[in-house]
């Protein structure tokens, strides 16, 4: 290849600068869709982890509603425990009982 004009040199140039730009945008294409797929990996993952939360909110529902059958039955039982402390009588009641069976002998 010989050089004789100084178009020639423009020409050469030109084709080295265009060939630059060319792997220039060739490289940026390809981070911009390793950027692409690297923000749909992240969805995927998201959406996983919210699958995975929602199964742990089903879960969670679940045992509620089933304990919620339960719960009647407890506060029942509490509320006569509350009551049969109410109706018994005091420690010091209990005591001058007994110091008075004590007495009469």
């Amino acid at each position: 290849m010989v050089i004789e004009t100084s178009s020639d040199i423009l020409n050469i140039a030109m084709a080295i600068s265009v060939s630059v730009i060319a792997i220039f945008i060739a490289y940026f294409l390809f981070k911009l869709t390793r950027i692409i797929q690297d923000i749909r990996d992240i969805g995927k993952l998201a959406r996983e982890k919210l699958g995975l939360l929602d199964r742990l909110l089903r879960a969670i529902k679940e045992k509620l509603d089933h304990s919620a059958t339960y719960f009647g039955i407890l506060v029942s039982l509490a509320e006569k425990f509350m009551d049969r402390q109410k109706n018994r009588p005091s420690e010091e009641d209990v005591n001058r009982k007994r110091f008075k069976e004590f007495d009469d002998i």
